[in-house]
């Protein structure tokens, strides 16, 4: 009963999303975005955007959170703010020490965001040398603990019933329906921790599946 109320929160979520002025992320793991700590700073890198599109570069932004598991921009806290497309890295000279989960998201001028692949990077004091010490890891894959056969029914008539209300609403405006179905996938990928994330996963599976079958029939047009 708690995780249907926690979908139904979720549904019910979107709607604000679609008035927001940027555009729901994109995740674009060929960014390879990478982030370490040496000497007392974080060293971030990633490659170059390379997105088929008339629309231009804005800036790059880095961001990070101590709460978030996949902070993006302007959600979450920006600490660099790159205009140059050529420039692919940035240095955070001050880290405070604890886990942090860094990002780039590449910021179009049609208001795209397309987000990188997440770092979770952990800074801690040695007291005994005054050194720092860190580890890191890329948290962009999970190992997920498989859900029941009856749950994943359960998920699937979520996802048949929230489709057909979409249909009700906006009829023929498949564009508007895949805004609010990435965004809904946005929302459930930053909800997918500890135990929930098998849950979260297999329906943010789904709802790609139905953003695949929506652009498919904008490109059948």
């Amino acid at each position: 009963m708690r995780r249907v109320l926690l979908l139904t929160l979720i549904v019910a979520w979107f709607f604000t999303v679609c008035s927001a002025a940027y555009n729901a992320p994109i995740l674009k793991t060929a960014l390879h975005f990478q982030a370490k700590s040496i000497d007392g700073k974080v060293i971030t890198s990633w490659a170059n955007i390379d997105i088929i599109t008339t629309w231009t570069l804005q800036w790059y932004r880095v961001v990070k959170s101590s709460i978030n598991h996949f902070p993006v921009y302007p959600e979450d806290e920006n600490i660099a703010t790159i205009a140059d497309r050529k420039q692919t890295s940035f240095v955070e000279t001050k880290p405070s020490y604890g886990t942090y989960y860094y990002r780039v998201c590449a910021i179009m001028q049609n208001m795209d965001r397309y987000c990188s692949n997440v770092i979770s990077l952990t800074i801690v004091k040695n007291w005994n040398n005054s050194s720092e010490q860190n580890t890191s890891s890329d948290i962009s894959t999970k190992i997920l603990t498989p859900l029941t056969t009856n749950f994943k029914t359960t998920i699937e008539w979520f996802i048949t019933t929230f489709m057909k209300n979409l249909d009700t609403t906006y009829g023929n405006n498949i564009a508007k329906k895949i805004i609010i179905v990435d965004a809904l996938i946005t929302r459930i990928t930053s909800n997918a921790t500890g135990k929930s994330t098998a849950l979260f996963t297999y329906l943010k599976e789904k709802l790609e599946e139905q953003s695949d079958i929506l652009r498919l029939q904008i490109l059948m047009e």
